[in-house]
């Protein structure tokens, strides 16, 4: 058993043999893809609303939205912002530089990319089938093409010759 460090995410202790290094802080490697996604939340925050940084607001929204319903996460979050402003094309201008739409379309978002993921896996596996079946190859033989033979027009009566006119 390792040395004991405290993990930056959730800041339980843990044994550092089975902690994740990143940005110079130990996590528990589910916690490291929460903080990768609350980075990725906050970095999309910033550029939706034109901040350096999130304000005391979108944090306050945030940890409201996570104790209300533990079943938020951070990327539902991330995602029900961009079904709300990307998606349905909705404007800024009335969110005050919050979030707090985020619980009036966090189910309907999460259904639109359950069924977008749901598209997508079938689309592979289909892919997947038609790539992992056998083809026969068949070689088509190249077939030379006959001559047709030109019919002289002038010798049949009543067609006049256009070259003479």
């Amino acid at each position: 058993m390792g040395r004991q460090v405290k993990c930056a995410f959730c800041e339980q202790f843990m044994d550092k043999d089975n902690s994740v290094r990143y940005n110079e802080k130990n996590y528990h490697p589910n916690c490291l893809q929460k903080q990768k996604d609350k980075e990725e939340l906050f970095k999309y925050i910033c550029t939706l609303f034109g901040l350096k940084k999130p304000g005391p607001t979108v944090y306050s929204q945030l940890k409201n939205f996570m104790q209300k319903n533990n079943s938020y996460t951070y990327k539902g979050v991330l995602n029900s912002l961009k079904y709300f402003y990307e998606v349905k094309r909705n404007s800024t201008k009335n969110s005050n530089q919050g979030i707090g739409i985020v619980p009036y379309v966090y189910d309907e978002a999460y259904e639109y990319y359950e069924k977008i993921n749901h598209k997508q896996s079938k689309i592979e596996t289909k892919l997947n089938e038609q790539l992992n079946k056998d083809y026969k190859v068949v070689t088509v033989k190249e077939q030379k093409q006959k001559q047709k033979k030109l019919l002289d027009l002038s010798l049949i009566e009543g067609v006049e010759n256009s070259d003479s006119e």
